[in-house]
């Protein structure tokens, strides 16, 4: 069966076509299962299937962020590293981030300091991936397996299960994170497929994000000569975008910044599925120009809205849905930002997302409940292997460290890539105690860990309400 195909079935005759979809996942996941970088991992687990599901999932992941830009951000913000939003949270883990063929030893990564940066390392497309489908795959997929062959997303299963279903980043909404929790491509670079098929096919309730394509990276419109709109359609097919913001695709279109806050405060009635661009091209924030070394000096654009604007909007849409919702919402300017070792600009993204943190936990807390709502906040991979100044070979590893809090703290990017650092896990909810028998390794510095495709098994049991059981 071909699984591009699937998401255009009506509800109804989805069910129908549940167990067909389910036999193709496992077929392509069948190859192995030793934990040694092939695909899939952690087949020794799965969570008893008679157990309760939450009837709501969050996923909020911040691209490239790793411990010591979760350490930066709150030594910046707080002038130590014990007031974070999730730092409290009850189930706390480390996860590995490695693409098929790859692999992570705890003995190398701590006996020597450039291991983590010269060995194979994932990337957003093979990670996101990971993530959605429970299986491994190479860099630059999205959701498709080694081979070429289509993988089941969490959100096709959490849609068969009658669930509400969203996606929401602060970067373009066809760029790798967001593609992989919603479309099929050999290439992360296919950019108009991508967003076509997000569009026309997968069902998804919600997109939100950037990559609007008559606004510049600082909000300012695209104009010729002339003066005339000058549209860039980089991300789009020109007929699908014309459609969509027309209204011609199922979706609600919104652009404007008080529309997003009209949903976001509970103005606006949520309609019924809804396709939002803030008016700016690459980011919410972090493209704007610019040359300050401290955070928050340059001026921000003010016609687009926060990632918590986004986030709140969307979760008051689809949590009318009384079967419940699966949500991914990205933080994908972290990434960006310590691919440039922009130090101040990473701390900005670090802020922004750790405010859409906040924003989730606090809605939670007023409209639902930790009884029902399951959170989990992690981050696809780690980007420029940010540590302390004075690391370096043989295994020097020195801490983050504060100059108080407003002042930039002791960083130093080792790497303009990402590197095939642990991760961490934050998770509270009803059904968190599912996750930990996965975590069955231990790094010394890290403590317990589990893969990120056992985390994508974890996310697709736990959104499954279906009769039949998923292999």
């Amino acid at each position: 069966m071909n699984t591009l195909l699937f998401y255009g079935i009506s509800a109804g005759l989805a069910r129908i076509f549940g167990m067909f979809c389910a036999l193709l996942f496992c077929v392509t996941c069948s190859n192995g299962g030793s934990g040694d970088g092939l695909i899939p991992v952690g087949r020794a687990y799965s969570p008893d299937p008679n157990l309760p599901r939450p009837k709501n999932v969050i996923l909020l992941i911040g691209d490239g962020m790793g411990y010591n830009h979760v350490v930066a951000s709150s030594v910046y913000r707080y002038g130590s590293d014990d007031a974070r939003p999730y730092g409290s949270f009850p189930i706390q883990l480390a996860m590995t981030t490695y693409p098929a063929g790859g692999h992570y030893r705890a003995a190398d990564m701590w006996a020597d300091f450039d291991w983590a940066i010269s060995g194979v390392m994932t990337d957003s497309a093979a990670a996101g991936t990971a993530m959605s489908t429970g299986s491994k795959t190479i860099v630059g997929r999205i959701g498709m397996d080694p081979s070429g062959n289509p993988l089941t997303h969490v959100i096709q299963i959490a849609r068969l299960s009658g669930k509400a279903t969203a996606v929401v980043t602060s970067v373009e909404i066809y760029n790798a994170t967001p593609a992989a929790f919603t479309a099929h491509s050999l290439s992360r670079n296919s950019y108009k497929d991508i967003s076509s098929e997000m569009i026309n096919v997968c069902g998804v309730d919600v997109i939100m994000g950037t990559g609007h394509p008559y606004y510049d990276n600082n909000g300012n419109e695209r104009l010729d000569a002339n003066l005339n709109p000058a549209p860039d359609y980089e991300g789009f097919y020109e007929a699908d975008y014309t459609a969509v913001a027309a209204g011609l695709k199922g979706f609600t279109f919104i652009d404007s910044l008080s529309d997003f806050e009209d949903l976001a405060d509970g103005t606006m009635t949520p309609p019924a599925r809804l396709f939002g661009l803030a008016r700016v091209a690459d980011c919410l924030q972090c493209r704007r120009a610019g040359t300050s070394a401290i955070p928050f000096f340059d001026p921000s654009i003010s016609t687009v809205p926060t990632l918590a604007t986004l986030a709140l909007g969307a979760l008051n849409l689809v949590s009318r849905n009384p079967e419940g919702f699966f949500i991914m919402i990205e933080g994908g300017g972290i990434d960006r930002m310590s691919h440039l070792n922009h130090l101040a600009r990473t701390i900005e993204e670090m802020m922004n997302f750790e405010d859409a943190v906040t924003a989730v936990i606090t809605w939670v807390e007023a409209n639902s409940s930790w009884e029902e709502t399951l959170l989990i906040i992690t981050a696809d991979h780690e980007t420029g292997y940010l540590w302390g100044s004075g690391s370096g070979r043989p295994a020097v590893f020195n801490p983050i460290g504060t100059n108080g809090a407003g002042t930039l703290p002791d960083m130093v990017f080792y790497s303009t890539g990402h590197s095939n650092s642990l991760v961490p896990v934050y998770i509270r909810g009803y059904g968190a105690q599912q996750l930990l028998p996965y975590a069955d390794k231990t790094d010394p510095v890290r403590g317990r860990y589990l893969d990120n495709a056992e985390l994508g098994e974890f996310l697709k049991w736990a959104v499954d309400d279906l009769d039949e059981e998923l292999p």
